[in-house]
């Protein structure tokens, strides 16, 4: 995409996305009943600082066996008995949120309290998510002929233009011109 200069004044990164909507679900969580999170050996000096039990698994993981990737999953069963686990869960979470980006797999099982009702689950995929944008692309050019390569890429850029607020939108990027 920097190579066709899509958008011009800017150099893209390429990295996983976390969306604001996910973000939303975990700030508004009460527990999370599972977490599972993958992080490679870049990330671990980022969790120095930390103190959380997610961090402090992850850190001695790293700190015992040197330049690896930890892959962590835990689950903490259901029961109201164990909703103070759960909230512990959440909070360890929390804590590392920021590193989710620099993740290679983060997914949470997040728990709502109904203080009327049971308890609801939704399983929340913090990174795996992806921007798109369709348009339906003619096989035929206006004089009938097939589609050429040339035209393929013009529709595409003429959708990601159509779409550039959107997909800035999406991705908390503000032009820098």
């Amino acid at each position: 995409m920097n190579g066709v200069q899509l958008f011009p004044h800017m150099h893209l990164d390429v990295r996983p996305v976390v969306a604001h909507a996910e973000i939303e679900r975990l700030k508004r969580a009460s527990g999370a009943s599972s977490v599972e999170v993958k992080i490679m050996a870049n990330k671990m000096g980022a969790l120095r600082e930390r103190k959380g039990g997610l961090a402090r698994t992850l850190r001695l993981a790293g700190e015992s066996y040197g330049e690896i990737s930890v892959t962590l999953i835990i689950s903490v069963p259901r029961g109201k008995a164990l909703r103070e686990h759960r909230e512990l869960l959440l909070a360890d979470l929390n804590e590392i949120s920021d590193l989710v980006t620099g993740a290679e797999r983060a997914r949470a099982r997040l728990v709502y309290a109904d203080p009327s009702g049971p308890e609801r689950t939704h399983l929340v995929e913090l990174i795996e998510h992806s921007i798109t944008a369709k348009r339906r692309v003619s096989a035929t050019d206006d004089e009938g002929n097939s589609i050429r390569i040339v035209s393929a890429v013009d529709a595409i850029l003429s959708a990601a233009a159509e779409h550039q607020d959107a997909l800035r939108l999406a991705v908390d990027i503000e032009d820098d011109t």
